[in-house]
C-alpha cells in the first residue's frame, strides 16, 4: 500500500477503556438477538464496489502480500484461513472520480496524500480499506456480519453504529 509520508505516522497506540468495552458490550447485548448472519461474499463487495466507483485493480506482490499479512498476523482473522486453502487476495484502488470525488475530498488529514486503498481476500472475505473512515463504515454495512462476526461484541457494536449512521437500524 502506498508508503505514508513520515511527519503523519503516529506510533502511538492507546489502549482501550474499560468503559469504551462495556459499552461495546451493552451494544451488543442490545441488538445481537435481532441481527443475523448475513455477510456478503468478496465478489458481491467487488460488484458493489464497481457500480459505485471507478476501481483500478493493483495486482503488485506488495499489495497482495499487505492483505494476506493482516489476514496471518491478526488472530481473529487468522481463524477464518480454511485449511489447506491458499490465500486468495485483490486490491484496488479507489480512482478519485464520479461518486468517489466526495470520499478523497473528505479523507481524514492523516490520508490526504495517500489513494484509498480496499483490500480483500476471496477465502476468508477479510476486507481492509486504508485512505477512507467513510468507506470503511459504508463496506462494514454492506457486508454484513458472518458467523463469527457476529459472536464478537466489538464487531457487532461497530456493526451497529455504522447501520444508525447510515439511518438503518434505531
Amino acid at each position: 500500500m502506498k508508503k505514508m509520508p513520515e511527519e503523519k505516522i503516529n506510533t502511538d497506540t492507546q489502549e482501550i477503556s474499560q468503559q469504551k468495552v462495556r459499552e461495546w458490550k451493552s451494544v451488543y447485548e442490545k441488538y445481537r438477538s435481532t441481527l443475523n448472519v448475513n455477510s456478503k461474499s468478496t465478489l458481491e463487495l467487488i460488484e458493489y464496489l464497481k457500480q459505485k466507483y471507478t476501481l483500478k485493480e493493483e495486482a503488485s506482490e506488495e499489495f497482495n502480500n499487505v492483505v494476506i499479512n493482516n489476514i496471518k498476523l491478526n488472530k481473529p482473522f487468522s481463524k477464518k484461513i480454511p485449511s489447506n486453502k491458499e490465500l486468495k487476495p485483490i486490491v484496488f484502488t479507489i480512482q478519485n472520480e464520479g461518486n468517489a470525488k466526495t470520499l478523497c475530498e473528505n479523507q481524514e488529514e492523516v490520508y490526504s496524500a495517500c489513494s484509498i486503498v480496499v483490500g480483500m481476500e476471496f477465502e476468508t472475505g477479510c476486507v481492509f480499506v486504508e485512505g477512507s473512515s467513510e468507506l470503511t463504515d459504508e463496506i462494514t454495512v454492506f457486508k454484513g456480519l458472518d458467523e463469527d462476526d457476529i459472536n464478537n461484541y466489538y464487531l457487532v457494536a461497530n456493526y451497529v453504529r455504522c447501520l444508525k449512521k447510515y439511518n438503518l437500524i434505531d
